[in-house]
């Protein structure tokens, strides 16, 4: 049997202790570190589209007569906005048919039958407008799905003057439609750029729209690069 010799034995004792000793110290470091924040304050921006028209005489308008107002659409936000303009005609009946029976329904109906056709139009021309630098102030649209449907692109800032003609249907009104009190109402709804708000508002995004020039919707290469890429920056998609 191979004898051990004790003063090895005893350096090993002593070597492991050492060991043993650092490993425990080791694990009781202060280790140093730093930490760093970035502050950010920000303020929501704000989304408000106004609009001022004439008023339309109230008169005994006939089938086939035009009812037309003017007025300005203004963005007092100061975010971009995206605008729709649609007809929301609400009649009020004296009678229920041609054979003036009286009417017994709701005092205000929307009109299901059409018989009010009303259209917005700008009177300083479509497709889109700079200021004098060169930016972009406001910009039609048209969706390509249906071209009836328009949109209209406003700046923070940004006015434009718009007009609307209401024609009352002579094929549509007969003879139930005298007497009958009609509120023409154009809604104008505006909402954020970008496509979450505009596909849950107008069931649209950018993508959907080409720039609409009053005769038909203008490719998108057919506008200047520069203005192309303003109009893009403008969306948030």
């Amino acid at each position: 049997m191979k004898k051990i010799n004790s003063k090895n034995k005893k350096a090993r004792v002593i070597l492991v202790t050492v060991i043993a000793f650092i490993m425990v110290a080791g694990s009781a470091y202060a280790w140093w570190y730093s930490t760093t924040s970035v502050d950010a304050d920000i303020r929501m921006g704000k989304l408000n589209v106004e609009s001022d028209f004439s008023k339309v005489d109230v008169r005994a308008y006939e089938p086939g007569d035009v009812v037309s107002s003017k007025g300005t659409v203004k963005n007092t936000g100061n975010i971009a906005a995206v605008v729709s303009m649609k007809e929301n005609t609400q009649i009020s009946f004296v009678y229920a048919d041609d054979d003036f029976n009286p009417w017994t329904g709701d005092k205000w109906v929307p009109d299901k039958e059409d018989a009010v056709k009303s259209d917005f139009y700008s009177t300083e021309g479509y497709g889109f407008h700079l200021d004098v630098s060169g930016n972009v102030v406001w910009c039609w649209f048209v969706n390509r799905a249906d071209p009836t449907d328009k949109y209209l692109l406003l700046a923070p800032g940004a006015k434009i003057s718009l007009a609307y003609d209401a024609n009352l249907d002579g094929e549509v009104m007969t003879r139930k439609y005298q007497g009958a009190l009609i509120k023409i109402i154009d809604d104008l709804k505006s909402t954020q750029t970008m496509d979450g708000a505009m596909k849950k508002l107008f069931g649209i995004t950018y993508d959907d729209l080409d720039i609409y020039t009053g005769r038909d919707s203008s490719a998108r290469n057919d506008v200047p690069e520069s203005v192309m890429m303003q109009i893009k920056a403008m969306f948030h998609h």
